[in-house]
């Protein structure tokens, strides 16, 4: 493969010690709510590690009311424009917005553009997560090697990027047919793994959503995962003991966004595809609606509030 042939997202380098036991940082102070001893060498020694009963239910009770509050907001967008005839007001926050998603297929991707859901890795489940309802599923030590697999643009009728068996078996030593683990989780705990574990959700068997958020921490001197079109947000400083969290920022549309975001006036505000500058970072390897999409506006569209 020639450097012109190269994905811009593919790279050759192995760091096995940064993210192995080697690359625990040193503590000399135990923080409040700080995971005993035998949980944080799990997480480096396997790569994941899940933690059970870090919430309440009464604390997670404000993200289940913001994800009622912008399914209803969506209800009635669609309503207005005449794209549903029923509100579906008499359901809640287990299915109804798989009634809307079976009248106007692709409401829930209008979730995501909207941006009104929290995205900021820690998976936290706001359900009981098991494999029937579709939790998560990852490769036990898929860290080990320290490097990146190559990824494919992009996976069937999505506009996730996905990586092949023999991918994985060839650079990341992983052993598809063993080596992948389900992590059920119970409402109120949360799955820890870190950027290197190849991962995945199971399909959704049950009559309910399986309802998540996707949070994700990192070194604040680094660069952000959102490809120069929003900075990310400080949660704490040590040399900043009062410092208070700025989320507004984070939540709008900030200048880096607006000036990297490519709009187009005419654009449908109903439409079901998503489209960002990660597509373009790996291999093409399937076009479907939301590449296609890609090719003609040439921006990014998964968040737009």
């Amino acid at each position: 493969m020639t450097e012109e042939e190269r994905p811009w997202g593919l790279t050759d380098e192995a760091h096995p010690e940064l993210f192995d036991i080697r690359g625990r940082p040193p503590t000399s102070l135990k923080k409040p709510g700080q995971l005993p001893e035998e949980a944080i060498r799990k997480y480096f020694e396997d790569g994941y590690v899940i933690v059970r009963d870090v919430f309440s239910r009464e604390q997670l009770d404000p993200c289940k009311d913001a994800i009622n509050k912008a399914v209803e907001e969506l209800a009635q967008k669609l309503y207005k424009a005449g794209k549903i005839k029923n509100l579906y007001s008499d359901h809640g926050f287990n299915d109804r917005l798989t009634l809307i998603e079976e009248e106007f297929p692709g409401a829930n991707i209008l979730l995501h553009k909207i941006g009104h859901l929290p995205e900021a890795t820690v998976w936290l489940p706001l359900i009981d997560s098991d494999e029937q309802n579709g939790c998560l599923e990852v490769a036990h030590q898929g860290h080990k090697t320290g490097r990146v697999g190559e990824h494919l643009a992009c996976y069937r009728d999505t506009w996730y990027v996905w990586i092949t068996e023999d991918e994985m078996e060839k650079k990341l030593e992983i052993d598809p047919k063993t080596d992948f683990v389900v992590c059920e989780v119970p409402y109120g705990g949360v799955l820890l793994f870190n950027n290197l574990i190849p991962h995945r959700s199971l399909q959704n068997k049950s009559n309910k959503i399986r309802w998540s958020l996707d949070l994700r921490f990192q070194r604040p001197d680094l660069p952000v995962g959102f490809y120069g079109l929003k900075h990310g947000v400080l949660l704490r400083s040590p040399s900043k003991p009062d410092h208070v969290i700025n989320w507004k920022d984070f939540d709008g549309r900030d200048k880096i966004q607006r000036e990297a975001c490519v709009e187009d006036k005419t654009a449908d505000e109903f439409s079901t595809t998503i489209q960002g500058p990660w597509m373009t970072k790996w291999k093409i390897a399937h076009v479907n609606r939301h590449m296609e999409g890609l090719s003609r506006d040439k921006g990014a569209t998964w968040h737009k509030p």
